[in-house]
């Protein structure tokens, strides 16, 4: 367990109010149980900054209390004895004296202080990662303060076990003690608890992807970080929430945050942290693609971690530095900062340092043309992933590799590699699937996790209840064999509060029956996403599988016959590995954009959007296709008409219809684009002459339940993705999306996008 300002253990956390040399100057006039008392806080005072000093205090204090021959005096200063020992790194003499202190603590039956050293031996653990015992003395801790009826330590324990769990991945279980932990902290009002956390929940949803989550908890912390005045707690807690909202692609929260927490960490003067900020904002500009404004932040970082000293941090931003460079063309100045990351990496003695930036090195020699130097540095690469296990910088290597040896013209030696690229690929691809799985089903058991623990609530406010009901109802019957004339009174009162009580249990069932329905509708849901989930999977391996035999055949026929084939052979091959990599690459950009709006990382920025001169745009992209068969593109739209849309939403939906427009429509037809508004809606329809589809097939036409493919009229491949994706683009714009076709005749698309914002 980390000792951090966040999660404090409670038996390291004691509290003192009077400065170091305030607390030496009480020393002399103090004596007995007091001085002990005083030396132990003394040495509460060095831990962290000079543990020497810590063992000094507690070993004077140990000393006294020995002199006294009193138990509990002893048992405190053993555990202080110990405390110092752990910071100064000295496992064998702090288990010693913690040991002695909890045998001393058994005996005296002191709830209190055995709470603090069974927190401690758990804390200790951890720390030497022994986890199944360090879980052990965490239960016992919060059994005594249970026993006891220590609601603070019962809540610290509960905390204390959820970061176990957090710790060693167990999710769902970390949720159901911190929410535990909270339930208590609120009950005493215990701001530095609750604080903690929701930070510890905070950072759990975060690891499992659920950032609104995250985000809802990090957002209760902070106030309460204000209120404590803990301004260090306060920069971190808005680093990390910037860091969610960069996660989420919106860069404009995540600069706020990053913004707030900048100026805190520059008060301070905390330059190794000032540094890691300025680094997260250069993250920013550079997803942005603004390399001279993320080079601008990568450069005060590089600056700051000089100052601090900091030879991670300063490995890092010469890394980002250089890969910039790289972006900028100027490959000279991206080796310079790329082999003086790789000399501080190396002075780490950080492998996956090492291998990333020798494939960096690696990827900016071959833009040079220096093949040998790249070829060593990349081979260095993999020597090292490969031995440390990293998939994804050997996956890197491999492609490097294939890209190098087709520069150098040794296509056998690049295909080689290729394929063991794409084999690791797969590879990757799979394990994050299985990820991904993972995330989901972790998620469905921490939110039904939550929803029982809502339950017990619920239940035992019932059981409160009817337990006052009957106390109630005893005493009324006393009453009765004592005051007769009070009868009548007695049971009108009785009749209210029965009535009351009633209606009181009647709403708690009713809440009680809700929950239990949303929870089998949660179940439900859950199975319908997985079956979703098969099915779309299946449509990705079927259309995957098409464009790779075109690729694999067309590209081995050449590899392998190419001094027997004709000009005009040649180009019929090229140009069917061209129409498979562009098919391929069209299937690709569909499924980034269909899983980031499942994942509900899209951000969307609708806007006033005129229709005409953005589908003129689109048209001009698909024009060459067009073309080869001779198809008219008609753009009828009216040049005043607009809609409340994110051109990118309206991009990817046009680009998809029509490409589909142009595949199903023989040589010399028509498509004609209209729009109209009505109604508040504007509506577009892309209507062509076409071959038509089959009325059995327009009802799944934009489902993932929909796995036909079908070829266009002269043998197109499509993706299969392409209106599973526009129903999802439209449907989370406030549109709604429809097809009309008669077979042999054509076909007209249309969708609706609001004209105003709602």
């Amino acid at each position: 367990m980390c000792l951090s300002i966040f999660t404090p253990p409670v038996g390291f956390a004691e509290q003192t109010t009077n400065p170091a040399d305030s607390l030496r100057q009480l020393i002399p006039e103090q004596s007995g149980a007091k001085k002990v008392e005083l030396l132990n806080r003394l040495s509460r005072q060095f831990w962290q900054t000079a543990p020497d000093s810590s063992l000094k205090y507690s070993t004077r204090a140990l000393e006294y209390a020995e002199k006294m021959n009193e138990p509990a005096l002893i048992s405190d200063a053993c555990n202080r004895v110990g405390n110092a020992y752990y910071f100064l790194g000295d496992t064998a003499n702090a288990m010693k004296y913690y040991q002695r202190s909890l045998t001393i603590r058994k005996r005296i039956d002191d709830p209190d202080r055995l709470y603090q050293i069974y927190n401690n031996l758990g804390v200790h653990y951890m720390n030497l990662h022994h986890s199944d015992s360090a879980l052990r003395y965490y239960r016992r801790a919060y059994q005594v303060s249970l026993d006891a009826g220590l609601t603070a330590n019962v809540a610290a324990s509960l905390d204390a076990i959820a970061s176990y769990y957090q710790q060693t991945n167990n999710y769902e279980k970390a949720i159901e003690h911190y929410l535990k932990a909270l339930d208590k902290y609120r009950g005493i009002d215990d701001t530095l608890g609750l604080t903690s956390t929701y930070m510890g929940l905070g950072r759990i949803y975060r690891n499992i992807s659920s950032y609104d989550k995250a985000l809802r908890y990090y957002l209760k912390a902070i106030p309460l970080l204000k209120q404590m005045d803990d301004e260090e707690s306060l920069a971190n807690a808005y680093n990390e929430t910037g860091i969610i909202h960069l996660t989420m692609d919106d860069y404009d929260k995540a600069l706020e945050y990053y913004k707030k927490a900048l100026t805190i960490m520059q008060a301070l003067n905390r330059t190794d942290q000032v540094a890691m900020v300025y680094n997260n904002i250069g993250i920013i500009h550079d997803d942005q693609g603004k390399n001279e404004k993320a080079l601008e932040y990568y450069q005060k970082s590089l600056q700051k971690d000089k100052k601090a000293n900091d030879i991670n941090g300063i490995s890092s931003s010469l890394n980002n530095i250089g890969l910039i460079y790289f972006e900028l063309g100027n490959h000279s100045r991206a080796l310079e900062y790329l082999r003086r990351a790789l000399e501080h990496a190396k002075q780490l003695k950080d492998k996956h340092k090492i291998a990333n930036t020798n494939n960096n090195i690696g990827e900016v020699l071959i833009e040079t043309g220096d093949y040998q130097a790249a070829h060593q540095a990349i081979k260095t690469g993999l020597k090292l992933s490969d031995k440390i296990h990293a998939n994804r910088y050997k996956d890197e290597s491999y492609e490097l590799l294939s890209k190098l040896y087709q520069a150098r013209g040794n296509y056998k030696k690049a295909l080689e590699y290729y394929k063991k690229h794409h084999a690791l690929n797969d590879t990757i691809f799979s394990k994050e699937k299985q990820n991904r799985i993972s995330e989901i089903q972790i998620k469905y058991e921490t939110e039904r996790k939550e929803k029982e623990i809502e339950l017990l609530k619920k239940d035992n406010q019932i059981n409160k209840l009817e337990i006052k009901r009957q106390k109630n109802f005893r005493n009324y019957v006393i009453i009765f064999a004592i005051l007769v004339l009070a009868l009548a009174i007695l049971a009108y009162n009785r009749f209210n509060l029965k009535k009351k009580n009633a209606r009181i249990l009647e709403k708690k069932n009713r809440q009680l029956s809700e929950a239990n329905m949303k929870l089998r509708d949660s179940e439900n849901n859950l199975r319908e996403l997985n079956a979703t989930k098969d099915k779309f999977f299946s449509i990705i391996a079927h259309d995957l599988k098409n464009p790779f035999h075109a690729l694999f055949g067309f590209s081995e026929e050449m590899y392998k016959n190419i001094r027997n084939l004709d000009r005009d052979e040649i180009r019929e091959y090229g140009k069917a590995i061209f129409e498979a990599s562009q098919n391929l690459y069209n299937l690709l950009q569909n499924l980034l954009k269909w899983s980031r709006a499942q994942l509900g990382n899209m951000v969307l920025r609708p806007r006033q959007l005129p229709l005409k001169p953005t589908t003129e745009e689109i048209i001009s992209l698909l024009k060459i296709n067009a073309e080869e068969k001779n198809i008219q593109i008609k753009n009828e739209i009216d040049p005043k008409i607009q809609a409340y849309v994110d051109q990118n939403v309206f991009d990817t939906v046009m680009r998809n219809l029509l490409s589909n427009a142009i595949k199903f429509t023989d040589s010399g037809g028509e498509i004609r684009i209209n729009a109209k508004k009505e109604n508040g809606l504007t509506y577009v329809s892309l209507e062509d002459t076409g071959k038509g589809i089959p009325k059995s097939h327009l009802k799944n036409l934009f489902s993932v339940n929909n796995n036909l493919s079908t070829q266009g009229t002269s043998n197109e491949q499509g993706t299969g993705l392409g209106l599973i994706l526009c129903k999802e683009l439209v449907e989370k714009s406030n549109g709604q999306i429809w097809a009309q076709s008669t077979p042999g005749k054509g076909s007209t698309f249309s969708f609706s996008l609001p004209v105003q914002p709602n």
